[in-house]
C-alpha cells in the first residue's frame, strides 16, 4: 500500500495549471493507493457540476455543491479521460480569500465505504478562516476496513485555536476505534521543536510517525523555504510540518518526500510525503448498483448559498 499527503495550496480554474498538469502526470504514472489533500478549493461563483458528471464523487455531507473548477474534480476528470478510475471526496471547511470554498479532500483508487467529517476547531463559522475540520474515509484492504484522515491543524501557540485543543478533539473523535487509521496532513508544527506539538501527538495517542518508523526515510523536510504563515517569528527555513501517523501494524518500508524538485516537480509551497507499507492491498469492489456509502458530518448548512441564493444540489440523489 502506498499513501500520499499533500498541502496543494491550490487556486485554480477550469483549465489545469502547470502545477496541476505535473501533478496529474505523476498520479497517472504512479501506483498511489490514497492521496490526502489540504488547502484545495473551488470558486464560490463558479457553476455547479451536473450530477451526471460526478459518477466517482462520494459525498461527505448532505449538501456540497461541486463546482466546475473544483480542484479534485478537475484532476479526476483528467484522469478519467485518460482511462483511469479514481474515487474522490471534498470537504469545504471555510471561505478563503473571500471567494473560495476551501478545504480538504481525498483521491483514491479504491471504493470509499464511508465518510465522516467533524470539527477540530472551537470556531464553527464558515466565513472564518480559523474554522478547521477533519475528513475521514473508510476503505477496505485485505478484507479489513481502515480509516484515512486528511487534516489541517493550527500552530501550537495559536492565540484562539491552539494545536493541543484541536488535537484533543481529533483524538476524541477518531482514535476510539479498533480499526487501523492513518492520519495525514499539514500539522503546522515542526517535528524538530521539542516539548510541543510533535511530542504531544505521540504522548497523547497510540499513533506512530511513519517517518520515524520506516525502514528507509530521507530528511523528511516538507517546507524548503519561508512560506505564507511562517514569515514572522524565529522559524527555520526548512521544516518538517507535514506528517503521516498510523496505528497500523503493517511494516513501513519507506517514507519519502515527493514533489520537491528531486522526486517529481514542485507543485506547491509544501512538498508531499509518500509512505509505502509492506503489504500490497487487495480491493473488494462495491457491487454494481449498491447504495452510496454512509456519511456523517457535524456541519449544519456548511456551504454558502449559490449566487442565485439557492442551496446546492443534493449529491445523495445520484
Amino acid at each position: 500500500m502506498k499513501i500520499v499527503t499533500l498541502n496543494a495550496n491550490s487556486y485554480c480554474g477550469n483549465t489545469p495549471t502547470k502545477n496541476m498538469e505535473n501533478l496529474i502526470n505523476v498520479i497517472s504514472e504512479s501506483d498511489f493507493d490514497v492521496i490526502a489533500f489540504q488547502e484545495i478549493n473551488q470558486l464560490m461563483s463558479s457553476p455547479e457540476v451536473p450530477l451526471s458528471e460526478l459518477d466517482n464523487y462520494i459525498p461527505c455531507q448532505d449538501r456540497v455543491p461541486i463546482r466546475s473548477d473544483n480542484y479534485l474534480f478537475v484532476i479526476e476528470k483528467a484522469l478519467r479521460n485518460s482511462g483511469q478510475t479514481w474515487y474522490w471526496t471534498f470537504l469545504p471547511i471555510h471561505v478563503g480569500w473571500d471567494i473560495y470554498d476551501e478545504g480538504v479532500g481525498f483521491l483514491t483508487k479504491h471504493p470509499i465505504r464511508k465518510t465522516t467529517s467533524f470539527y477540530v476547531s472551537n470556531c464553527r463559522d464558515y466565513y472564518n478562516i480559523e474554522t478547521r475540520m477533519a475528513l475521514g474515509i473508510q476503505l477496505t484492504f485485505n478484507g479489513k476496513r481502515e480509516w484515512f484522515y486528511s487534516c489541517h491543524f493550527d500552530k501550537w501557540e495559536h492565540p484562539n485555536e491552539p494545536f493541543d485543543q484541536q488535537w484533543n478533539r481529533f483524538v476524541g473523535k477518531a482514535c476510539n476505534t479498533p480499526q487501523p487509521l492513518y492520519v495525514m496532513g499539514d500539522f503546522n508544527n515542526d517535528a524538530n521543536v521539542k516539548g510541543k506539538a510533535y511530542d504531544y501527538i505521540l504522548n497523547t495517542s497510540n499513533l506512530i510517525d511513519t517517518f520515524a518508523e520506516a525502514e528507509y526515510h530521507d530528511n523528511g523536510i516538507t517546507v524548503g523555504d519561508y512560506i505564507a504563515g511562517w514569515t514572522e517569528g524565529n522559524h527555520p527555513k526548512e521544516m518538517r510540518i507535514d506528517f503521516i501517523f498510523t496505528n497500523s501494524d503493517l511494516p513501513i518500508l519507506s517514507s519519502e518526500v515527493i514533489f520537491n524538485g528531486k522526486n517529481f516537480p514542485i507543485v506547491s509551497d509544501h512538498y508531499g510525503i509518500e509512505v509505502t507499507f509492506g503489504e500490497k492491498s487487495k480491493v473488494f469492489r462495491n457491487d454494481k448498483g449498491s447504495k452510496l456509502p454512509e456519511f456523517s458530518s457535524e456541519q449544519v448548512n456548511p456551504n454558502p448559498l449559490t449566487p442565485n441564493g439557492s442551496a446546492g444540489p443534493l449529491t445523495t440523489d445520484k
